[in-house]
């Protein structure tokens, strides 16, 4: 991939085959697969190299909630990369379940080929998920030994001449149509200055927000009856909150609970959660550890790539020095000596904690009136400003509710106890997001449900489609990059098909 700043360029348009919005994990991926197709691939990023205040200042969101959205820590980041460049490097494989997941059929099984590709794109062995016995009462997360952070530092980037990546370019719409199909839309670079860019096949990959916002700012200029066909645009958005609550206390040292704790395998890192049997929706939690004097220090430290950071989560939950531990285990030098490796290794995985909190996340279910919709006021560059309508439901917090009372007699038998207040629980006011939206452009069996095709398409525009989040129907609990780039995976095989 070639880098090329826009506001540098001195031309009025770019011509290719296909021109990717957004260069996050969604975009990334799919110009990675693209890359060897013969396509000429163009990738258009707001953001720069780095995480840039001026470029984030675009990041308007007015939010309607009836439980918390965080300033700072959920912010969405334009930059190469996106917000991976925030991210822990989390990796969990989405778990499909019949009753709660129909409107996935004829998109999951496409999609489901692909988790291996995404695996590998996140520098994972794909065997790691047959190295564990699973237990369907849990869930398994997984980390590299590197976090893939998809920037240009990413092993992804390569000088391959058919993509070219230009940043400091943000797309405002305006696109001009050939019968069913856009044919070019515009950008601007920092400078105001406005670029055009002209392809066969265009995709929407800036994440939730952007994608539901540059639709129904497109759809201002389609048909009635386009527009009609559009009609699900922006509803149906989904998060999976989260509440830390609930105290766990180990009652003898032969309990169970540590095998819950972050581990290190050859290949990386895992951990296990408990989660629930669906029911109405699905819950899934963390065993974390009580934090010490020490570890709470963490918290303090301002450099924002440590604060993001994986080692950072393993401070918290592993401590300082275990931490530091595992950190030696990379070293080449000792990874040489067994005998050393192995102290190492039993000291960073024993794990003697008496007391545990309790993350949990909720599945938001789809729900109308759930949405997105634009404002009248504009931001910098003129777009107008997303408003976010997003309530959890009482259903989702009552079986937040039923998950902690089977929390209560699953612990008994690890030998531990679990206090909670029922009460605390069912309000939504000590919920926060999990700065993972969802839906709002998504694919729907249900066609009456839907806003893109099988192939991701938007429905009555033939070359423009979506990859992201945005896509999803539901969203279960897991954290959804994995799945995001499984996506990308397919969406790359079919714009071969359609457009070499």
């Amino acid at each position: 991939m070639k880098l090329f700043d826009a506001n540098n360029i001195h031309q009025e348009k770019i011509e290719s085959d296909v021109c990717i919005v957004g260069a996050g994990p969604a975009g990334i991926s799919l110009a990675v697969k693209l890359r060897n197709s013969g396509l000429n691939v163009v990738i258009a990023e707001s953001g720069g190299l780095k995480k840039n205040d001026r470029a984030n200042d675009l990041n308007c969101l007015d939010i309607k909630s009836n439980f918390i959205y965080r300033d700072g820590e959920s912010e969405r980041n334009r930059q190469i990369g996106g917000t991976a460049n925030l991210w822990t490097g989390r990796v969990v494989p989405f778990v499909f379940k019949e009753s709660l997941d129909k409107e996935w059929e004829g998109l999951l099984e496409n999609v489901l080929p692909y988790y291996d590709d995404a695996f590998k794109t996140f520098g994972i062995d794909p065997s790691i998920k047959n190295n564990h016995q699973h237990n369907d009462g849990e869930l398994y997360a997984y980390w590299a030994q590197k976090t893939e952070r998809f920037n240009d530092k990413s092993h992804l980037f390569d000088k391959n001449n058919n993509v070219g990546v230009y940043y400091n370019l943000s797309c405002v719409g305006d696109p001009v149509f050939k019968e069913k199909e856009i044919q070019e839309l515009s950008f601007m670079n920092r400078k105001q200055e406005k670029i055009l860019i002209e392809s066969h096949c265009f995709v929407f990959a800036m994440g939730t927000i952007e994608n539901v916002r540059l639709l129904l700012m497109i759809r201002e200029k389609l048909t009635e009856f386009q527009k009609c066909e559009l009609k699900n645009l922006g509803r149906f958005m989904m998060d999976h909150p989260r509440i830390w609550h609930g105290d766990v206390q180990r009652l003898t040292d032969e309990s169970a609970i540590s095998k819950y704790q972050i581990k290190r395998d050859r290949w990386g890192f895992y951990k296990t959660g408990v989660r629930n049997e669906p029911g109405n929706c699905r819950a899934y939690c963390n065993f974390m550890k009580s934090r010490s004097r020490l570890n709470t220090l963490i918290d303090f430290i301002p450099y924002e790539s440590f604060q993001y950071s994986f080692r950072k989560l393993l401070a918290r939950e592993k401590g300082v020095f275990k931490s530091f531990a595992s950190q030696l285990l990379a070293w080449p030098l000792i990874r040489k000596r067994s005998r050393v490796n192995t102290i190492l290794e039993n000291y960073f995985n024993d794990d003697p904690e008496l007391n545990f909190n309790i993350m949990t996340y909720c599945e938001q279910r789809p729900r109308e009136k759930n949405h997105l919709k634009l404002k009248n006021e504009k931001d910098k560059n003129g777009l107008p400003i997303p408003v976010l309508i997003n309530q959890m439901h009482k259903i989702e917090l009552e079986e937040v509710l039923n998950f902690y009372s089977f929390l209560e007699d699953y612990l008994q038998r690890l030998n531990c106890r679990l206090t909670y207040d029922s009460e605390y629980l069912l309000n939504p006011v000590n919920y926060t997001d999990a700065a993972h939206l969802m839906g709002g452009t998504r694919y729907s069996n249900q066609s009456d449900r839907s806003v893109l095709e099988q192939d991701l398409s938007v429905k009555g525009i033939q070359n423009l489609h979506v990859s992201g989040s945005s896509v999803f129907p539901t969203g279960s609990v897991e954290n959804p990059t994995h799945l995001i780039v499984s996506i990308s995976c397919y969406l790359a095989e079919v714009l071969i098909r359609k457009f070499k």
